[in-house]
């Protein structure tokens, strides 16, 4: 009996976080450097780990639990933008996790203190090596 073997090439892999909650102090204003806010990270991220799929190898690919401390520790930084701090974090990303190749970051910035009921704020980067 003849066995098959099916060979294939991975065209692209990605890894995504999504709606990661945070409580931190990002914003403009005084209050929210002070006071604090609620904010969702959602992050997706084109990898290469084409060897560690097949060889159900963790440390061939990209552990997302990585990604994850990594993104904790920039919310800890206060910062005026959100959209400096998604360049943060895909900066920090980029440095320590080689095989990212490239990253979508979305932060929201739940019920921001503007005029006006809005639910949130988001700005999203895309960002490549």
């Amino acid at each position: 009996m003849w066995i098959r073997h099916v060979f294939m090439k991975i065209k692209a892999s990605y890894i995504s976080l999504e709606n990661v909650h945070f409580y931190a102090f990002h914003g403009v204003l005084p209050q929210e450097k002070k006071v604090g806010g609620e904010f969702l990270v959602s992050l997706k991220a084109k990898c290469d780990i084409e060897l560690g799929v097949p060889l159900d190898d963790i440390t061939l690919s990209v552990d997302y639990q990585k990604i994850l401390e990594l993104i904790s520790l920039e919310m800890k930084i206060p910062g005026n933008l959100i959209e400096n701090l998604a360049y943060r974090i895909g900066k920090r990303i980029f440095k320590e996790i080689p095989k990212v190749l490239e990253l979508e970051i979305t932060i929201e910035k739940l019920s921001p203190p503007v005029k006006g009921d809005l639910q949130s704020a988001k700005v999203t980067l895309e960002l490549v090596k």
